[in-house]
């Protein structure tokens, strides 16, 4: 082997070294180094020209490895190797080194599994009673998170979590709602079955792993769940409390979120999901702004009969009166 087909060997070996070595950050691709030049001679013979080998290397320009985010550009490529022998009337020209890579472009941040931005705020609020709405008895289509409750539910202990239950809550907090619950069961009562078991079994990971639960830096908050002092009062969001009417608890849900329940206008943004039928007549009769959906028991009107809860098709009635 002549020594110019050595020198060329070893040139196309730093050129695969160079060429394998860059590393893209998360956040972007780290771009190779521009081409280097090729030695041409200004010779005018052909066959000898000084066509530099070590020239084409000039175009590894490939990245030393970014940083997270993509802060750090390429480093530049090597030099190029000056032609073995020059043509006739000119010496052989070393290729000139390839640019520094590109730096890649830095990573969006975010939430864990989301955006870092909060859905637009649509002003809705989606209002949902608890039993037999959120949650199901003696119901043979799918469900999950079921349990024997400590706390008596009408003449029933057995209770699961509707299946439509937790894509009715994920629609709301997607769509920028707010979210508020009215039901009449005992708070106090039924704590450790109905409320702490949102949290311990992950009923509604679209509410609680949304960016504005529990969050004061948003322009609204789903209140935490599982804090006692967030259920009940006045201007809470969250309720369990036969002492008061469907229209009467959902109006301290209005309050909670900046709505006058005085005002038809802001009574007409929020949707209602009650299984009772005697519900939704009261909250029609003193609210006939809200967008009220019966989900249906299994045998309506009787609670003692169970029920599977809110449906798909329950979300997308109470959402028809709001189209994207």
């Amino acid at each position: 082997m002549t020594l110019l087909g050595m020198r060329m060997l070893g040139v196309i070996a730093c050129l695969s070294s160079l060429a394998c070595s860059s590393a893209s950050s998360p956040g972007g691709a780290v771009a190779a180094g521009a081409s280097g030049s090729a030695g041409a001679s200004p010779g005018l013979a052909g066959a000898n020209s000084g066509m530099s080998p070590g020239g084409i290397a000039g175009a590894a320009g490939s990245a030393a490895g970014a940083s997270t985010g993509g802060a750090v550009s390429g480093a530049a490529g090597a030099a190029g190797v000056a032609g073995e022998r020059p043509g006739s009337g000119g010496a052989a020209t070393a290729g000139a080194g390839g640019s520094g890579g590109t730096a890649g472009v830095a990573g969006n941040g975010g939430a864990a599994g989301g955006s870092a931005v909060p859905p637009k705020a649509s002003g809705v609020l989606c209002v949902f009673d608890y039993d037999l709405t959120l949650s199901t008895n003696n119901c043979t289509k799918e469900q999950y998170d079921c349990r024997t409750n400590v706390c008596l539910t009408y003449n029933w202990y057995q209770q699961c979590m509707s299946s439509g239950a937790r894509h009715a809550i994920e629609v709301c907090a997607q769509r920028g709602a707010y979210i508020g619950i009215a039901s009449h069961a005992s708070v106090d009562l039924c704590w450790d079955d109905k409320v702490a078991t949102v949290i311990s079994q992950v009923q509604f990971p679209g509410l609680t792993s949304a960016l504005r639960y529990d969050n004061p830096k948003t322009d609204f908050s789903y209140p935490k769940i599982d804090l006692r002092s967030n259920w009940n009062c006045d201007t809470c969001a969250y309720h369990m409390n036969g002492a008061f009417t469907k229209p009467q608890l959902i109006s301290k849900v209005m309050a909670h979120y900046g709505m006058d329940a005085k005002k038809p206008a802001d009574r007409a943004k929020v949707i209602f999901w009650d299984d009772l039928p005697d519900n939704i007549t009261k909250t029609n009769a003193d609210m006939p702004e809200v967008h009220t959906v019966h989900v249906h028991e299994n045998i309506d009107g009787q609670p003692n009969s169970g029920g599977c809860g809110i449906l798909e098709s329950d979300v997308d009635a109470g959402w028809a009166a709001f189209p994207k």
